[in-house]
């Protein structure tokens, strides 16, 4: 890649001369590209490099196969002193090589430029040879001496050793035989002498005269040149105005992204502070109902302290009753001595019975305490409500109980009187309480039996599935049933001799409960007193933001309209300046075409100019002052084929960096729409997090 690059500046370097060639070679069958980059490939592998990709000129060449080439090709000029000066001392390859360019650039201005009539299309720079800088220039000189050294067979054999295939050595000796026809041969062969022969027939003034000329349009050169660096600054110059034209339009284009941008974000914020204030006014509604809710629940606790009252009132009439009881009662105990042995037992059963249900219970506080976190916020937003309603209802059920064991208290009392008259039927019924007792030890094995079987289930299917637990909870419940049936069962032959002191004990640990709810009604009230204030707090805080706000947004309506205004004044400098553009744009095309027709008719010009020279250097009976003639004319129409070709690339030059600049400002705007992006991200986090922290004011309310 990179020789062939080498190869390409090559071609822009060889001018009208190989404009020539290539259309000889055109009509021959074969393109001059590729017998360009043929011989390159050939010279690195004549020295021996199979991989030349990414090397050096002087890693390219092989110092001894140079030196015998050169000795081959003119023994006189390279003879042995060169030899031993080239290797004297053992040098590194880039000295060795460094000899050798020195010597072969003699060569080209002692030989062969001589030898070529000193033509401009094969001039080559020696002091970039000698410095290691230009392979271009290197390799136009080893296409010379290539040229010239397949004149003798010796070189042509030592050089064909060296060549990779045979297709490329045969391309390469039918490429130089070409070359060796167009170039002109050293003063050793017959053309050479009857040049030689015209030139001592011309006169010493009229070769003053061409050395005159040759100065003069040497001047003209550097003028010449001089003129192109100072077209080249005013180019640099235009291009800086330009560039900075561009960077004024995408600041323009930048700001109107960003009001859009700044628009967009208005609506959005508007819509969600409307949003808030919804949101605001919800919240204050719903402490609306709970300050209702609140006194609703101290009325009632009110209600339930007067029915307190009376209850106490009944059971001071109740424990009167009992002490009349109990002296009725005392005769019995005798009687009943036998019967107290079966009641102990009964007595034990619902201990266990009681263990078992505290067993259930436990179980059922760890798969409670193993629900979603879902299901526990849920449970938690409602605990205060459902409180409030449990302790309603538990308040009912106390009313409900009281009046039952009430009614079981009056049913001792009339029983205790019938127990004399049961005695006999008591024996009866301790052979079917044993009987009973069986039967209950039985279902209390199959109950043990159920349950372990339901735990094991329970276990399965809350490991599996959540949703499963309600049909657990539906299970214990039957099991719980079937307790209190048997508890129901066992009561009522415990009934009979049960205390009432037992009743009041559970009335008055009733009391205490009913006490404790007072209690933590009222730190439920107190945290409500809190969460309200703290709500109210909340809200005066959330609204102050708000006119912040709505502050700032009006601030940013105000910048917004002074940015939009500077836009339609940048939107029209920007059509003026897109004028001028196209305006430039459509003269520079019209002096591409101008230059383009220009060229063409100054080939057209050196085509005749050629035929002309043809005729006169063929004809015997022409003056020399005709070919002299034709000469400069053919030099200035060279002149200005090189000038349009100035212009031409310099003009290109110019359309390629406007598409640079033009492709430039295309992925800076794609980036400042990726950079406005971000900062809308920005604003989405800071409105997310003002939601975040209303959500939070919410759950702290409930």
């Amino acid at each position: 890649n990179g020789y062939r690059h080498s190869s390409n500046i090559t071609r822009q370097r060889y001018t009208l001369y190989m404009d020539w060639i290539l259309t000889t070679h055109q009509s021959d069958g074969f393109d001059i590209e590729e017998l360009i980059v043929s011989l390159q490939q050939w010279i690195v592998q004549v020295v021996g490099k199979e991989e030349f990709a990414n090397s050096t000129p002087e890693d390219l060449f092989d110092g001894r196969l140079i030196v015998n080439l050169l000795q081959i090709l003119d023994g006189n000029f390279f003879d042995e002193e060169f030899y031993e000066t080239v290797f004297d001392g053992k040098p590194n390859k880039s000295v060795l090589f460094l000899r050798i360019c020195t010597r072969l650039t003699e060569y080209y201005d002692e030989v062969m430029q001589r030898d070529l009539y000193h033509s401009q299309n094969w001039s080559i720079n020696a002091a970039k040879i000698g410095r290691l800088l230009d392979i271009s220039e290197l390799s136009k000189l080893l296409l010379l001496i290539l040229a010239a050294a397949t004149i003798n067979q010796k070189a042509t054999e030592l050089l064909k050793d060296f060549s990779p295939s045979t297709q490329v050595r045969e391309e390469i000796s039918r490429a130089l035989t070409d070359i060796d026809r167009k170039i002109p041969k050293r003063r050793l062969s017959k053309v050479n002498d009857n040049f030689e022969v015209l030139q001592g027939e011309l006169n010493r003034s009229q070769v003053m005269t061409i050395i005159t000329e040759n100065q003069r349009l040497k001047n003209n050169l550097t003028e010449m040149e001089k003129q192109i660096i100072l077209t080249q600054e005013k180019n640099a110059k235009l291009i800086d105005e330009l560039e900075v034209n561009k960077q004024k339009l995408e600041e323009l284009m930048n700001i109107s992204f960003e009001n859009d941008k700044n628009k967009r974000n208005l609506k959005s914020f508007q819509e969600e502070m409307k949003r808030i204030e919804a949101d605001m006014e919800k919240l204050e509604s719903e402490n609306d109902k709970l300050i209702k809710e609140k006194k609703v629940l101290i009325e009632s606790l009110n209600d339930q302290s007067s029915q307190l009252k009376n209850c106490i009132s009944e059971l001071r009439t109740v424990k009167d009753n009992y002490e009349i009881s109990r002296t009725k009662c005392y005769q019995l105990e005798m009687e009943n001595s036998e019967l107290q042995n079966s009641r102990e037992k009964f007595r034990s059963q619902p201990s266990v019975n009681s263990l078992e249900v505290k067993f259930l219970k436990e179980k059922l506080n760890h798969y409670i305490q193993e629900m979603t976190d879902h299901d526990a916020q849920q449970w938690r937003t409602k605990s205060l409500r459902d409180q409030i309603e449990s302790l309603k209802n538990q308040n009912k059920k106390l009313e409900e109980d009281f009046a039952k064991e009430y009614e079981r208290a009056e049913n001792c009392f009339t029983e205790a009187v019938k127990n004399s008259e049961r005695v006999d039927e008591l024996e009866e019924q301790i052979r079917s309480l044993k009987e009973v007792n069986k039967k209950l030890e039985e279902e209390k094995l199959i109950s043990n039996q159920t349950i372990e079987e339901m735990d094991a289930e329970m276990n399965g299917t809350l490991n599996r599935e959540r949703i499963n637990y309600h049909i657990s909870d539906e299970l214990l419940t039957t099991l719980k049933d079937e307790n209190e049936k048997l508890k129901k069962k066992i009561v009522k032959y415990n009934n009979e001799n049960r205390n009432v002191e037992s009743i009041a004990r559970e009335l008055e640990i009733e009391k205490k409960k009913n006490e404790s709810l007072r209690e933590q009604l009222e730190v439920a009230e107190k945290s409500l007193d809190e969460a309200s204030l703290y709500s109210t707090q909340q809200v005066a805080t959330a609204r102050m933001k708000n006119d912040e706000n709505s502050i700032e947004i009006s601030t940013l309506k105000e910048k917004i309209e002074k940015l939009e205004k500077q836009l339609n004044t940048k939107d029209i400098e920007l059509d003026n300046m897109h004028l001028e553009i196209k305006e430039a744009v459509d003269k520079k095309d019209l002096t591409i075409e101008r230059l383009e027709n220009a060229i063409e008719k100054a080939r057209y010009v050196i085509e005749m100019f050629q035929d002309t020279l043809c005729t006169t250097i063929g004809s015997n009976g022409e003056t020399i002052r005709d070919l002299e003639l034709s000469r400069k004319k053919y030099k200035k129409a060279e002149r200005e084929i090189q000038l349009l070709e100035r212009k031409q690339k310099q003009t290109y030059m110019l359309t390629e960096q406007e598409q640079r600049l033009i492709t430039g400002t295309y992925y800076q705007m794609v980036l400042n729409f990726y950079s406005s992006r971000n900062k809308e991200n920005d604003f989405r986090s800071f409105i997310d997090k003002q939601i975040k922290t209303l959500e939070c004011i919410d759950s702290k309310k409930k």
